[in-house]
C-alpha cells in the first residue's frame, strides 16, 4: 500500500505525505534586466531634466530681465543651446560649452543603446549631471 501511496501525484496525497516545500515559481531574468533598465533610464531622464530647468530659468532670469518685459525673448529648446547663449555673449568659456555638449551626447548614447552601458557609466554620468548643475547654480549666483 505504501507503494501505491508513493505513486500517486502530489496533489492526491494526504497533507501529511505532501512535499513540504511549495512550488517555485520560475524566474524571469529578462524582465528583472528590463525592469533595472527602465528604471536607469528614468533616472538618467529626470537628472537631465532638472539640469535643463535649472539652465533655462538662469537663461530667462538673463535674457528676459527680471520684469519679464522683453518681447523678443526666445526659449531655447535644451540645455545645448542655453549654453550656447551664455557662450556667445561671452558669459562662459568654449570649454563650458563643449561639457555640455558631450554630457547631452552622452546622455543621447545612454538612452538610445541602454542595454550596451555598464553601471559605471551610468553612475558617472549621473555624477556628472551633478557637477554640471553645480556649475548653473554657480553661475546663477553671478560667478560667471
Amino acid at each position: 500500500m505504501s507503494r501505491k501511496v508513493d505513486q500517486l501525484p502530489d496533489k492526491l496525497k494526504k497533507p501529511d505525505e505532501a512535499p513540504t516545500s511549495p512550488p517555485s515559481e520560475p524566474e524571469d531574468p529578462d524582465s528583472d534586466a528590463a525592469n533595472v533598465l527602465d528604471s536607469a533610464k528614468a533616472q538618467i531622464r529626470s537628472k537631465w531634466d532638472a539640469l535643463e530647468v535649472m539652465t533655462l530659468r538662469l537663461h530667462q532670469r538673463l535674457f528676459m530681465g527680471s520684469g519679464g518685459t522683453n518681447t523678443s525673448y526666445v526659449r531655447p529648446r535644451s540645455v545645448v543651446q542655453a549654453v550656447t547663449d551664455f557662450r556667445r555673449n561671452a558669459m562662459v568659456d568654449s570649454s563650458a560649452l563643449e561639457t555640455f555638449q558631450s554630457a547631452q551626447r552622452l546622455q543621447n548614447e545612454l538612452l538610445d543603446n541602454a542595454n550596451a552601458a555598464t553601471f559605471a557609466t551610468y553612475s558617472q554620468f549621473l555624477g556628472t549631471i551633478e557637477h554640471l548643475k553645480g556649475r548653473v547654480q554657480s553661475w546663477s549666483q553671478g560667478l560667471f
